[in-house]
């Protein structure tokens, strides 16, 4: 009986040891960063939104009085993120691909304008994971026949 109950206790120890990591295993991105204007400022209440490329998915925030915002829970794709404010001129990144378990820093700079107007950046840049110390390598299933 002895043996029993501390086999079990040593079990339940481990679990209750294993589960942080466990929590940091996720197969979802993150998108977060800040709204600034030109000056470096924080851009406080601005509507950001996530829009998935692949499968239509899209999400919603608002920017904070620091102007920060963050969307977690995202999945592995590519998106195009736009953040628009009542006298700026909306903010749009086309082509931001997500990996699984990434979480990106993407900060936005709006310009003074009409929302009317809006500065898209097209171009997919390499992003440099400034968020975390994580090195990783995507794989390609496709890759291993």
């Amino acid at each position: 009986m002895f043996r029993f109950v501390s086999r079990t206790a040593v079990v339940a120890v481990a679990m209750v040891l294993m589960a942080p990591l466990a929590h940091t295993q996720t197969e979802r991105a993150t998108i977060r960063g800040t709204v600034t204007d030109t000056s470096g400022a924080a851009v406080s209440g601005a509507s950001v939104v996530v829009d998935n490329q692949e499968n239509g998915e899209t999400r919603e925030t608002v920017s904070s009085s620091a102007g920060v915002y963050q969307v977690p829970q995202l999945t592995a794709g590519m998106y195009t993120v736009s953040a628009e404010v009542e006298g700026f001129k909306k903010f749009v990144r086309e082509n931001v691909r997500l990996a699984v378990g990434q979480v990106l820093g993407l900060d936005m700079i709006l310009e003074v304008g009409n929302v009317s107007e809006s500065v898209t950046v097209s171009a997919a840049a390499i992003s440099i994971q400034k968020e975390t110390t994580e090195v990783s390598t995507s794989i390609n299933p496709k890759s291993y026949r």
